[in-house]
């Protein structure tokens, strides 16, 4: 059998890519499910999960840090995927006492991290052959972003994570590395907490000249 794979809590699942019955609890870990070609294996996600459309078919378990357990526990899931930032460890910890299987993603930080996840996630689904190809297209659209914007004077941007409470991102997040991508400079890229919640008026203090605002809106991320 394949060697086993070793998650970010330290649990090691010996035989990966032996999996049909699939529950996702963040909307990231859906899209790559999805771009990985194993969509049909996916039997249930998150109500913030609406990308690819056929992601909204899909039996829904509530939000990511508040999901539906005893919904869960009931779809029989042979994997569930989750993320450390995104998901609770508490939730993790009550999945795994059900004697259902969690393999918790880790946190990314850049784009190399990303990548390195996502290969992850291929092997777990026995999924392979199929990463290079979305990864190679990833790269390029990074490229050409980035081309776009080259010498073009940098715009002061602040990133809207989540609504209520208020949070953003700081440099040493995925986020704050795209922002940089696409020639912004984040005006809270210097804060303590990767993703720091905010008051109106420290956004306003900061001035910028660009507010973004993720259109995958879910519940607030852990501050790490």
């Amino acid at each position: 059998p394949p060697a086993g794979l070793r998650d970010a809590t330290g649990v090691v699942f010996p035989h990966p890519g032996q999996v049909s019955r699939i529950v996702s609890l963040a909307p990231a870990l859906t899209q790559e499910i999805f771009a990985l070609g194993a969509g049909d294996a996916l039997i249930a996600d998150t109500i913030f999960c609406r990308y690819p459309a056929a992601a909204q078919t899909k039996t829904k378990i509530g939000s990511t840090l508040s999901p539906d357990l005893e919904l869960i526990v009931s779809l029989h899931p042979d994997l569930i995927v989750a993320t450390l930032d995104g998901n609770r460890l508490a939730t993790v910890a009550q999945l795994r006492r059900a004697g259902l299987a969690v393999f918790v993603i880790n946190s990314a930080s850049d784009f190399a991290a990303v990548q390195a996840n996502f290969l992850i996630l291929a092997r777990l689904l026995g999924r392979s052959s199929a990463a290079p190809a979305v990864l190679e297209q990833a790269q390029r659209q990074i490229a050409a972003e980035r081309a776009r914007v080259a010498g073009l004077p940098p715009v002061r941007t602040f990133f809207e994570v989540q609504q209520m409470p208020l949070v953003s991102a700081n440099d040493d997040t995925f986020i704050g590395e795209e922002l940089g991508d696409a020639g912004a400079i984040n005006v809270m890229g210097k804060t303590a907490s990767h993703y720091p919640r905010l008051s109106e008026e420290a956004v306003l203090h900061a001035d910028p000249d660009a507010i973004l605002v993720d259109n995958e809106q879910s519940d607030p991320v852990h501050a790490v």
